[in-house]
């Protein structure tokens, strides 16, 4: 047996000698690189096999003392990945022409299971569609998920089930390939031993099903997953694969533990009625994207790694932000979204990290000056209900953009001068005369903006200016004459005649 392996170490070397008496050019052949990494690994997995079958051999192990004294320990996590990407590379075709079944029954197999998957969740209304086959539509979005029973066939090409209490054995849809969105309801209780659920899934949904989630539940395909309210069972560390990207937590009922989250997860989102401790550690240094919604449990100094980039404070969020004067969000992030938040942002609350600030319609706080830190560049007003004061944007904002219905008055002093590009979008105030300080220099206005640009409205320091849809007709200067350069939006639907303009000025249309 050693001989025979030693010849074949041999061959391999030949052949590796040939590959690198080949010119191939300056670069490595793709997928192969002439080094003796490969070879190594090779001669490695050949002794690993003789061990494997002569491990009784006195005179083998004698040959290969070097594995005296180790085991071979198996990561089936690498495994499954492994199967998965072996699987892009190459294809099975059947190539028996008597395998042509057509599955003409399938209304009769409906027929006899009207019974099955009575007790569904109740966030999911069951329909039945043209062909008979019973499916859910996912939250009034138009995706149908179509309801799986071991008992008949699916719709062809169908990529998206769910799986109720009655569904019966998985067995069927293991060897589905088609199959990427999945929902577990309310009441699922079939094994989720490894494997169970087909490799290949990309999005899985989980609610409160009955049976627990063991490591290799969840195929490593998964990239999003989410839990819905009432699941309760345990998220042991490496239940969730190192796959998922995107993770969603409602309302679950056991708390999570330093693990539970995979450091593979990006982004994170954390929904309305999360009622678990986010202790130290939970969210891992992975997660770049976090959003908060109306959490029922108070966050604590490090709930937030400092990693996150972009944080997303959701619409009833009331837990305080800070503790004393330590601000609960910490260092690092860059990107901050406030919505209809309860909790009280004050002056420290936003770290000087920030660059870019979304206050979203809803945002009912008063913006002291000082609250926006300096850090602040890129800055975004939507329909928010408490009125700007002098102060509230601070000096180092360079881009300043209102938009989604923004409703509050731009009166002089409002906008800072520190504003070199200002964006103009469906605002339900007009501005006023010298309501834009000279230091804007780039002025955008998009469509959904109603307002007459009287003359004056526009500073003669605007060196830019693009136009997209106007609701109200220009007159003679509402564009100063002697502009640099205009940019016409493909829907702008007016003549710039009316303005006289100076024939120096440089108008581009876009196409």
């Amino acid at each position: 047996m050693i001989d025979k392996l030693n010849n074949s170490i041999k061959n391999i070397n030949n052949v590796q000698q040939n590959y690198d008496d080949y010119d191939y050019g300056d670069e490595d052949i793709i997928g192969y690189h002439k080094g003796t990494d490969t070879i190594q690994l090779i001669k490695q997995y050949q002794q690993s096999l003789l061990l494997l079958k002569n491990n009784i051999n006195i005179n083998n192990q004698n040959k290969l003392k070097e594995y005296n004294n180790q085991i071979i320990k198996f990561d089936n996590q690498i495994i499954d990945d492994i199967k998965y990407n072996l699987k892009l590379i190459y294809e099975l075709i059947n190539n028996n022409n008597n395998n042509n079944n057509n599955n003409n029954n399938n209304n009769n197999n409906n027929n006899n299971n009207n019974n099955n998957n009575n007790k569904l969740n109740e966030k999911f209304k069951i329909e039945i569609d043209e062909n008979n086959y019973k499916f859910i539509e996912k939250f009034g979005i138009g995706e149908k998920y179509y309801i799986y029973s071991e008992n008949i066939e699916l719709p062809k090409d169908n990529d998206k089930v769910a799986l109720g209490e009655d569904c019966g054995s998985l067995l069927k849809l293991k060897s589905n390939e088609n199959i990427k969105h999945v929902i577990l309801l309310d009441g699922f209780k079939e094994s989720l031993e490894p494997h169970v659920l087909p490799l290949g899934i990309k999005y899985l949904e989980i609610c409160d099903i009955k049976t627990p989630l063991v490591k290799g539940s969840i195929p490593s395909s998964v990239r999003r997953l989410t839990f819905y309210d009432g699941f309760s069972q345990s998220i042991e560390a490496g239940v969730i694969p190192y796959s998922v990207e995107y993770l969603c937590l409602h309302d679950i009922k056991k708390p999570l533990k330093i693990g539970s989250i995979p450091i593979s997860v990006k982004s994170l989102y954390v929904c309305d009625g999360f009622s678990q401790s986010l202790k130290t550690g939970i969210i891992p240094s992975g997660v770049r994207s976090l959003n908060l919604g109306d959490i029922k449990h108070s966050l604590e100094i490090g709930s937030i790694p400092k990693t996150v980039e972009y944080l997303c404070l959701e619409d009833g969020l009331n837990q305080p932000l800070s503790i004393g004067t330590i601000s609960l969000i910490p260092e690092g992030i860059q990107e901050l979204s406030l919505n209809n938040i309860k909790s009280e942002i004050k002056i420290g609350s936003i770290p000087n990290s920030v660059e870019s600030i979304w206050f979203n319609s809803g945002f009912n706080q008063l913006l002291s000056p000082g609250i926006i830190p300096e850090s602040v560049k890129y800055l975004w007003f939507c329909n928010i209900k408490s009125p700007l004061i002098v102060g509230s944007i601070p000096k180092s904002v360079t881009n300043l953009y209102l938009c989604n219905g923004f409703d509050q008055l731009i009166t002089p002093g409002i906008i800072s001068d520190g504003v070199k590009f200002l964006y103009l979008y469906d605002t339900k105030q007009s501005l006023e005369v010298i309501s834009m300080p000279n230091s804007v220099t780039n002025l955008s206005i998009y469509q959904g903006f109603k307002h007459q640009l009287t003359p004056g409205i526009i500073p003669n320091s605007i060196k830019q200016l693009k136009l997209g849809i106007m609701n109200t007709p220009l007159i003679e200067g509402s564009i100063p004459k002697n502009i640099p350069k205009i940019i016409l939006q493909r829907s702008f639907n007016l003549s710039l005649d009316i303005c006289k303009l100076d024939k120096s000025v440089e108008i581009i249309k876009q196409n």
